[in-house]
């Protein structure tokens, strides 16, 4: 297939921050780029962005364990099926999580979401477990890749989300049962010039789409992501902010 010999140079930005709500930072971002080229023609690169629940360091170690176990399982799945393979890497890290605190009431599990993207050539795959998001931006417009598994304010009688951290009450997340239903999307051609953005939803509750695209316009990746970043927690950072920019 012609797209095999399509190979588009990357640049990847991301950053991190815990808010000014919370204590810590329960958000993971998890980026792989094989330097076997072997490894890299089979599986392509990797990058995920999750944002762990449970509280204190409970949230942090559910939401790093699950991006470490993805990496590991997907590079040596040794499948050239990558949407077969981002699943089984992902159920694989539910299974983990789960396992660890299995025992435990529902409230004192470790959970986290999970958003992965994996790019092999010019090809773009995306998975997702729960609210943290991939975005595609072409042509200086913005697309949501990802399905959000959440349920809204509206759809839960609220009538104005004004002051309601969150905004939604997350509905599929790894680790709270002992199996999960992984969204994979059909891959995506990339062109010169896209951009791809991952996040979690202390980026997109402050901020609508319209002025993600907006910060992230100005700038090369590692400073929009930055910019981005300081946006939210100008508009009261109330949640974990983390957000990982691949431009092709």
């Amino acid at each position: 297939m012609a797209w095999r010999r399509t190979i588009l140079r990357i640049e990847v930005g991301q950053f991190s921050d815990p808010g000014r709500k919370r204590p810590n930072n329960e958000d993971w971002l998890g980026t792989f780029q094989p330097e076997d080229e072997g490894r890299l023609a089979r599986k392509g690169s990797l990058f995920l962005v999750a944002d762990g629940m449970g509280g204190h360091q409970s949230g942090e170690m559910a939401s790093r364990g699950a991006v470490d176990q993805v990496i590991r399982t997907y590079m040596d799945d040794p499948d050239g099926d990558l949407a077969s393979s981002l699943r089984r890497a992902i159920e694989a890290a539910n299974a983990t999580l789960y396992a660890k605190t299995a025992g435990r009431e529902l409230r004192g599990r470790w959970g986290t979401t999970l958003v992965a993207a994996a790019l092999r050539y010019n090809q773009l795959w995306i998975a997702n477990v729960g609210d943290s998001r991939a975005y595609l931006m072409r042509g200086g417009k913005l697309g949501q890749l990802s399905r959000d598994h959440a349920l809204s304010a509206s759809a839960l009688g609220i009538e104005s989300s004004e002051g309601w951290i969150g905004r939604h009450l997350i509905t599929r997340a790894l680790g709270l049962n002992s199996s999960v239903e992984v969204d994979v999307f059909p891959p995506r051609t990339l062109r010169p010039g896209d951009r791809v953005l991952l996040c979690t939803d202390g980026l997109t509750t402050p901020l609508s789409d319209e002025e993600v695209r907006d910060i992230s316009l100005r700038f090369p990746p590692q400073e929009a992501a930055g910019a981005l970043v300081r946006a939210a927690n100008e508009r009261g950072g109330p949640d974990n902010v983390s957000v990982i920019i691949v431009d092709v």
